[in-house]
């Protein structure tokens, strides 16, 4: 009897002890109001819902989420249920649905169970469908909300939106403002394609040139050098342009030796200026212009650097090498007509209007045979990594390696990419060959695959003189239409 007594006291203690360690136990299964549980369901349903939105079953996502909006009214599972409702029927266009889910997460934002990244989310889906919805006013609230967040995941996203709804409103300043703020390898294909419609008109400028001076809208060279574009006219003088403070100044004859401005190069001090009857020069620290008398009367085509020397090219005078030290003169090609040349620290090129390529090295001239390829013209010279590019005037463009051995052409009748194969300039960036046409815009030669590089609707940018980079800008000479810029990533 005793015995049965003390087992039967023992199995109370137990359930007492059981009792007393499960009532300590509830609150920590009980988590904000759902028990432990609950809440692995409740994941288990997201995980599936993950799965079924993957798999672009929409209706089975939705009826999960639908069912865990009825079953945890109030809890935090509730908002991210309202969101992921509002994530499908955007994704699928329909926009008034999705705004009437993301204002019910919209009602409950400062609930503190929810983490940041979705507190972002709604926020930022929010800004996207009022902008679609037509109401613009709180777009624009809630994607400012989104680039004031610390560390915002959607940062990207907001600056777009806001560029294009700020380009939409014509404020152009602002519209500019967030769209170079925009990473774009953090865009999906959808934001990607906006970006690039908003390219086509936000990331372009023009120098009008018609409007400065004797309102010459034919570029001839350009010459960037830091904030300052120098821009040489047909008949029209010079305009040096700041791009940053967006100011100019016009000089012209008397103060040059001659308005048809034909190459522009700049050394430390000063900023030479080759014109169809000499060359003067700028003086960088005071804007005094002098002129070299041995160029008088000569007409320059083209002027390069050398190390200490200047290359510089003429009709009929041939090349000469000016040497900056000691004011020297070195006849290198005798009575040519020079088109164009190439210089860098290896070998200088010098292309004639007949035709003909030299190579000049180490005093040594020499031609260098490429004629079965083509009879005309090279109007200009490039270099990458492992080509030269040449531009013809009637024969499209050329590549060859460096040893001139190996030779491709790209034109009209090789390939339906090129409409005609007159092109005027070549200029390389990140390898890439950037080649200008007479009458057909930009071909981009990369990889050996050529392809059209689009200019701004805005502009009738199809007639290209000149190309050149300058930190993060492409300055586009035109015949016809001033100086594009293009603002580059």
């Amino acid at each position: 009897m005793v015995r049965q007594v003390s087992i039967l006291l023992n199995n109370l203690l137990n359930n007492a002890r059981i009792i007393i360690i499960c009532s300590l136990l509830i609150p920590i299964f009980q988590i904000n109001g759902l028990t432990l549980f609950e809440k692995i369901n409740i994941q288990k349903q997201l995980s599936t819902m993950n799965t079924e939105l993957y798999n672009n079953n929409f209706n089975a996502a939705k009826l999960i989420l639908l069912e865990i909006k009825k079953n945890y009214i109030g809890s935090e599972f509730n908002i991210i249920a309202n969101y992921y409702l509002s994530l499908i029927e955007y994704t699928n266009e329909n926009y008034f649905p999705s705004t009437h889910f993301i204002e019910l997460a919209l009602a409950n934002i400062e609930d503190k169970r929810l983490t940041n990244n979705f507190k972002n989310n709604i926020i930022t889906l929010a800004g996207i469908l009022y902008y679609q919805i037509g109401l613009t006013d709180n777009a624009l609230l809630y994607l400012e909300k989104t680039r004031i967040i610390k560390n915002s995941i959607n940062i990207n996203r907001a600056n777009l939106y806001l560029s294009y709804i700020y380009f939409q409103k014509n404020n152009l300043d602002k519209a500019k403002f967030y769209y170079y703020e925009i990473t774009t390898n953090l865009l999906n294909k959808k934001e990607t394609d906006l970006y690039l419609y908003l390219n086509n008109y936000i990331g372009w400028k023009k120098i009008d040139t018609k409007t400065i001076g004797y309102k010459d809208p034919n570029i001839s060279c350009l010459y960037t050098e830091n904030d300052l574009v120098y821009i040489g006219l047909w008949h029209g003088g010079l305009i040096v342009y700041n791009y940053i403070l967006d100011t100019h100044r016009f000089i012209a004859s008397p103060a040059l030796v001659s308005d048809e401005i034909r190459a522009i190069y700049g050394t430390e001090t000063h900023i030479w200026v080759g014109t169809s009857n000499g060359i003067s020069l700028i003086n960088k620290r005071d804007d005094t212009i002098s002129q070299l008398d041995y160029f008088n009367n000569y007409k320059i085509t083209d002027i390069k650097p050398s190390g200490s020397d200047v290359i510089i090219s003429t009709l009929g005078h041939g090349l000469i090498r000016y040497n900056l030290k000691n004011n020297s003169y070195n006849q290198i090609v005798h009575n040519k007509n020079i088109s164009t040349t190439f210089v860098d620290d290896t070998i200088v090129l010098i292309a004639t209007y007949d035709g003909a390529l030299y190579s000049y090295k180490n005093n040594y001239l020499k031609e260098i045979h490429y004629n079965k390829y083509s009879k005309k013209p090279i109007t200009s010279i490039a270099k990458n990594k492992t080509h030269f590019c040449f531009a013809t005037y009637g024969n499209g463009i050329i590549t060859s390696n460096f040893d001139f051995n190996t030779f491709t052409v790209y034109n009209s009748q090789s390939l339906n990419t090129i409409k005609n194969d007159y092109f005027l300039t070549i200029s390389e960036k990140d390898n890439s060959f950037y080649c200008g046409s007479l009458g057909n815009g930009i071909y981009c030669l990369n990889n050996e695959i050529i392809s059209m590089f689009k200019v701004s609707d805005y502009y009738i940018g199809n007639d290209i003189q000149q190309i050149q980079f300058q930190n993060n800008y492409m300055f586009i000479a035109t015949l016809g239409e001033g100086v594009l810029i293009r603002m580059i990533q």
